[in-house]
């Protein structure tokens, strides 16, 4: 799987897109902004397994694993929920979400 990991409305993301799928080539296309309000990232053990990193946005379950290329085309950051208050708080959950993204 290749993750594009770009604003939703990038329109060379979306040529690019369109082309990895014509070739055959699964692709998810995620902005990180939509994390952790929209979307989330978790890390599920089993015993004797390796862990499994998911993400899930917009009704799909991803498998990091599965993920074999990640094309990075001017990312944004996390953006908290709404009702996250402004202030040091809500910067403090930006910052951890990255922190987890990125490992």
């Amino acid at each position: 799987m290749i993750l594009i990991l770009a604003t939703a409305d990038d329109d060379h993301a979306a040529a690019v897109e369109s082309l990895l799928r014509l070739r055959g080539a699964s692709v998810a296309w995620v902005d990180l902004a939509e994390l952790p309000a929209r979307a989330e990232i978790s890390v599920a053990y089993e015993p004797g397994a390796r862990a499994r990193p998911l993400l899930r946005v917009r009704g799909a379950e991803i498998d990091l694993r599965s993920v074999t290329a990640v094309w990075s085309l001017h990312p944004r950051s996390p953006l908290p929920h709404d009702e996250v208050p402004v202030g040091a708080v809500r910067d403090y959950v930006a910052r951890e979400t990255l922190d987890a993204w990125i490992g």
